[in-house]
């Protein structure tokens, strides 16, 4: 997915970060900032639990015939304004059994949390609501969105993370330490490939990025009426 209106400053930062990233010596790689993984963290989480499919890397909500994959990172300004404009019609579509969602959480821009990792500990907190309470995933993930903090901040604390899910009714039975992990193992995947989803790209270079069925979706994050003609046109 395309980044609508790129900043001078977000593109020094993402030409910048290419060259870190193929020098292979942090820890993420991404979209606004990117660096690669110098070694492969352990798998501790395996299995199907709740809405999260562990061993596939992604939370699976919906029945529908029509597979979309969503990677996303919850500190990217991109994907908060993609959830902002197209989460209520993906809603309505999952509800209608049309669709089936496929959220694969991840932590790219951990690099701009201050040392903190917010997004490996918010994507781990949506899988971990996703295992527990999985009708609570969407209600989260808006909630997460709404208070999400600003590149280069440290970001939300995990007593904030955990009022977040209690204020849209989640009580999470799983604990993030554990999940962190397999965040940083999918985040790794991802960016490195194969992806399962596509055969399009090799691996995922920037967030949001949206797979219909398939097909990559290569319009804006605020597309409305782009992204639901592009469903329809690959359902």
């Amino acid at each position: 997915m395309k980044m609508p209106r790129p900043t001078p400053l977000l593109i020094a930062m993402s030409l910048s970060c290419l060259l870190v990233g193929c020098a292979s010596t942090s820890t993420h790689q991404g979209d606004s900032s990117s660096d690669s993984p110098s070694s492969s963290p352990t798998i501790s989480r395996m299995g199907t639990v709740g809405a999260v499919d562990f061993s596939r890397g992604y939370i699976s909500l919906g029945t529908g015939r029509t597979m979309v994959d969503l990677y996303i990172d919850p500190m990217c300004p991109y994907c908060r304004a993609f959830e902002e404009s197209e989460l209520p019609y993906l809603r309505r579509r999952i509800d209608r059994q049309e669709i089936t969602l496929r959220i694969h959480p991840t932590a790219l821009l951990d690099r701009l949390s201050n040392g903190s990792a917010y997004s490996t500990r918010a994507s781990a907190a949506i899988a971990d609501v996703a295992a527990s309470n999985p009708s609570k995933v969407l209600p989260f993930l808006s909630a997460l969105y709404a208070a999400q903090p600003a590149e280069n901040s440290s970001g939300l604390t995990d007593g904030e993370l955990r009022d977040l899910e209690a204020k849209v009714g989640a009580s999470r039975t799983y604990t993030s330490d554990k999940t962190r992990n397999w965040v940083d193992q999918q985040t790794l995947m991802s960016t490195h490939g194969p992806l399962q989803s596509t055969k399009e790209i090799h691996a995922i270079d920037h967030v949001p990025t949206v797979v219909v069925n398939g097909a990559v979706f290569p319009g804006d994050s605020g597309d409305v009426h782009g992204f639901q003609k592009f469903v329809q046109e690959h359902r």
